[in-house]
């Protein structure tokens, strides 16, 4: 027996292996990525119809625990929530929401 072909014959399907999860994780990725922009743009939409849900503390509490409302704009909650005050934010939404901002904040 010739150990060339069997070596050959190894190092074939390796190579395919190796294209086989090429392409699992290219597929994967874009699959991944379509259905997270589509939940995304699904939320930029759906959080000025339900506010109660989105944004309760601009209206249920009372006055000197509000939060003052968002601007309009599809994007304009992002440079909101970076641009309000840590002691502002922690006297209005409480330690455990200020400790999660904060870790959100560090992770962006």
């Amino acid at each position: 027996m010739n150990n060339n072909g069997a070596n050959s014959t190894g190092s074939n399907n390796d190579q395919h292996g190796a294209e086989t999860t090429i392409k699992a994780f290219t597929s994967a990725l874009f699959f991944n990525t379509a259905v997270g922009a589509g939940i995304f743009v699904a939320f930029l939409f759906v959080r000025h119809w339900s506010k109660k849900i989105y944004q309760p503390r601009t209206y249920l509490v009372t006055k000197d625990i509000r939060s003052p409302p968002l601007p309009p704009g599809a994007f304009s909650w992002i440079t909101a929530s970076f641009k309000v005050k840590d002691t502002e934010l922690l006297e209005k939404v409480g330690l455990d929401a200020y400790m999660f901002l904060r870790f959100l904040r560090m992770s962006a």
